[in-house]
């Protein structure tokens, strides 16, 4: 299934089971980045995101990073596709992912957590 990654509403920003056209993201200018979910959130995300050097490796500086996202990445939005995600800290990852794409949505870009 491929879905369409426009603004969605925030509770709609993660994907179980997608398959992601990255050649139709790129024309779109939305940055479609891997994330080996075997390492934790915290780090697996900040390299998938090229989180600034200042990022603090917690999750307030995970939320902070997620919302200026657009400072360091200008797109139109960003997907990330997670493989072999698990465990609480994955699910505490979805919350800040929801109010990162709630904050994102205001300037009608999207963010997704996808896994395949």
């Amino acid at each position: 299934m491929i879905a369409d990654l426009s603004v969605p509403a925030p509770e709609a920003c993660i994907h179980h089971g997608l398959v992601v056209d990255r050649y139709a993201l790129n024309a779109r200018n939305v940055a479609a980045v891997d994330c080996d979910g075997r390492a934790g959130p915290l780090i697996a995300i900040a390299g998938a995101l090229r989180f600034p050097e200042y990022y603090g490796g917690n999750w307030d500086a995970l939320d902070e990073c997620l919302r200026d996202l657009d400072t360091w990445w200008p797109a139109a939005g960003w997907v990330v596709v997670v493989s072999d995600a698990a465990g609480d800290a994955w699910r505490q990852l979805e919350l800040c992912w929801q109010d990162a794409a709630r904050h994102h949505a205001v300037s009608s870009c999207s963010l997704h957590l996808v896994y395949p």
